[in-house]
């Protein structure tokens, strides 16, 4: 039996004692890496690990993503390991009794150690509440806990812990992405000057949709209004592919506050992916170097509900739910997404001949990829696995497109009548872009 002392020097010798470090993968940009929370090394300082484990309960993440290239079956979709286990604590239970060993230590012999733990976990409210102002003001978002002049010599309030919750929610990574709209000099978002925007909302009834009973008389009709508007876009280059964007990124904050509980993302993203080179016969390659446009959508829990709730578009929107829900799971789903594209001044450029085409709509089947996380939804539209012809006709045109006046629209295509009518749910008019001089992008 040794003294009490004695047996406490053991015991912390043993807990504190260096483990063999093991080597880690290295991150990978795509899918199936679309969550990455960072873990704090072995030997962080005790204010570290108690600002980690104050925070440990309330940070969460999730995310998930669905691979479906050209050639797969139904059988080969790959379910990301995110999506089996939807949330994740950033302090593991390891982690935590570590915390809670170094706390306890330091209480024993520097009172000090305490004070510095409280200080960091300050510091992290200030750095996350000021990463909120930034993102809030460059998508002209009001941020209601934003600090007001205070009399000379009075002690600056800390940030609210609503104003904290806001910034980790902006996007499933932690605050410090750079924002939605930012990536490269050609992107915009609502605090780029007007000179810059080359993108904005549609209008949804200049598109033709399925209409009620469409399996009988095969009618279309206009579509009603959009339900999300367009806030912010990138557009670049790359050597390969870039999925699910929105990890990558600072996403638009919501338009309201509170939790969404309509079953529907408040925001809403597009990457359309076009080859940069002109495709071969017979290839295969569905990733090598491209251009990409990613547009970001937003709608409030109001507009969602009422779309829900609407007489007239219910069934668009309760198809538009089951598509959030289970497009990631069943194949069919997913590849009744459908994508509508007009050209506004075929005639003006000598392009009559492409008339019959103008407006209508083109299936997303195994060129969609489809990825999930907080509050949000991504479709990826991979034209690589397009037909040869319509590569073909694609690449021909690029050089011209800054002269196109784009207008797109996406809905899901609906078959039986409690799906229909159809609604193009978010639309957008391009101009001016060119794509064949966008900047490269290496993240």
């Amino acid at each position: 039996c040794m003294p009490a002392s004695a047996a406490r020097k053991s015991r912390i010798a043993a807990d504190t004692a260096p483990t063999q470090p093991t080597e880690a993968a290295a991150p990978q940009i795509s899918e199936r890496n679309s969550q990455r929370v960072p873990t704090p090394a072995s030997g962080e300082s005790v204010a570290c690990g108690a600002a980690l484990l104050a925070d440990s309960s309330s940070v969460k993440t999730s995310s998930a993503s669905v691979t479906l290239s050209a050639g797969q079956s139904d059988s080969d979709v790959i379910n990301s390991s995110d999506s089996k286990e939807p949330s994740t604590n950033i302090a593991t239970s390891d982690e935590r009794a570590a915390v809670a060993q170094l706390v306890d230590i330091a209480a024993s012999t520097n009172v000090a150690s305490s004070v510095q733990s409280a200080s960091t976990a300050t510091a992290t409210q200030q750095v996350a509440a000021s990463a909120t102002q930034q993102v809030a003001a460059a998508y002209d978002v009001t941020c209601c806990d934003a600090d007001e002049a205070a009399p000379a010599g009075a002690q600056k309030e800390q940030p609210s812990d609503r104003m904290v919750e806001m910034a980790k929610n902006l996007s499933p990574s932690a605050p410090g992405l750079p924002a939605a709209g930012t990536l490269t000099s050609a992107s915009f978002n609502a605090a780029s000057p007007e000179s810059r925007r080359w993108a904005s909302t549609g209008h949804g009834p200049e598109f033709e949709v399925r209409m009620f009973d469409y399996k009988r008389h095969g009618k279309k009709a206009p579509s009603t209004l959009q339900v999300y508007r367009l806030v912010a876009a990138d557009v670049f280059r790359r050597s390969n592919i870039l999925y699910d964007v929105s990890s990558h990124v600072t996403l638009p904050p919501p338009p309201d506050d509170g939790p969404n509980d309509t079953k529907m993302p408040r925001r809403l993203v597009l990457n359309v992916i076009v080859p940069v080179d002109a495709p071969a016969l017979f290839a295969k390659e569905t990733d090598l170097p491209c251009y990409q446009l990613v547009l970001y959508f937003v709608a409030d829990c109001e507009t969602l509900k009422k779309w829900c709730d609407s007489a007239t578009n219910g069934g668009a929107a309760r198809l538009f739910s089951r598509f959030v829900q289970s497009a990631r799971f069943e194949t069919e789903l997913k590849e009744r997404f459908k994508m509508l594209i007009k050209m506004d001044n075929l005639k003006e450029l000598g392009l009559s001949s492409l008339q019959k085409y103008n407006g209508k709509p083109a299936l997303i089947t195994k060129s969609g990829r489809v990825s999930q996380g907080d509050d949000y939804l991504e479709m990826s539209m991979n034209t690589f696995c397009f037909a040869y012809i319509t590569k073909k006709t694609v690449n021909s045109m690029l050089p011209r497109v800054p002269e196109f006046k784009l207008h797109a629209a996406v809905t899901i295509e609906a078959r039986d009548n409690d799906e229909l009518p159809e609604q193009c749910f978010a639309t957008a008019r391009v101009c001016n872009l060119d794509l064949t001089g966008a900047p490269c992008l290496t993240i």
